[in-house]
């Protein structure tokens, strides 16, 4: 899917290169056909595939003006599911209607980004998540993570929209052998929420991307990956 396939009214995230902490916002707008017809031009002079216009784009409170020396990344919902574009180059642009626009140019053809590809770590457990800039807390049932993403459900009273940043929190109890005692070790993970949708309980279902792998969490993931297989190969012996 290309960039200029989104439609108006589309709500797109931008993350700058180099910096995935920095999260602003924007909506597609439509242009008349003399002004969508110019930008087409301009689309094939500066040789990219797609274009798309998009109003003003802001961190939630300010208007952004985005210098052309970075390279930016895009995330978008479209039917339901969402598509990553990068990288995105951003221009300014005077639109007669609109006053100034953003033209976000890419020549990526994207799939969709539904899933992560690699190994999810079933968690099933109640935890903590601090979500948006004014990090309001809730309590999540967190389902699974990765060392790339994590899955979890949170209540419709949550103020949840796609390119938020999220932070989760969780807690593991383990048995250390030495000290003969049970230890509670603390986790944290930072994702953008790339995936949203309402579950037959009437909760969110949310999907986040995590850019930065944390050492502790990924040395977890990996100990309780090791931890299942030897269960599951233990069990396969005994059934021999």
């Amino acid at each position: 899917m290309l960039i200029g396939d989104l439609k108006t009214g589309s709500k797109v995230a931008v993350t700058i290169t180099g910096y995935p902490d920095k999260v602003f916002t924007g909506k597609v707008i439509r242009l008349s056909e003399r002004e969508e017809a110019a930008i087409g031009l301009l689309c094939k002079k500066l040789k990219f595939t797609s274009c798309i216009p998009v109003g003003p784009i802001s961190d939630g409170e300010h208007a952004i003006t985005f210098p052309t020396k970075y390279t930016y990344n895009i995330a978008a919902e479209y039917n339901g599911r969402m598509y990553l574009w990068n990288p995105v180059v951003i221009h300014r642009a005077k639109s007669l209607e609109h006053g100034s626009i953003n033209l976000l140019f890419s020549n990526a053809n994207t799939d969709a980004y539904n899933r992560r590809m690699e190994y999810r770590l079933p968690m099933g457990k109640v935890a903590s998540a601090n979500v948006g800039e004014d990090r309001n807390l809730y309590h999540i049932y967190l389902k699974d993570i990765s060392e790339h993403g994590f899955g979890l459900m949170v209540d419709q009273t949550a103020k949840v929209s796609i390119g938020d940043l999220m932070s989760i929190s969780f807690i593991e109890e383990s048995y250390n052998n030495v000290k003969r005692i049970w230890e509670s070790t603390r986790y944290e993970m930072t994702g953008q929420v790339v995936r949203i949708s309402v579950t037959a309980g009437n909760k969110y279902n949310v999907g986040c991307s995590v850019r930065r792998t944390d050492r502790q969490v990924s040395s977890y993931i990996y100990a309780k990956q090791v931890q299942q297989a030897r269960l599951s190969d233990n069990d396969k012996r005994k059934s021999m």
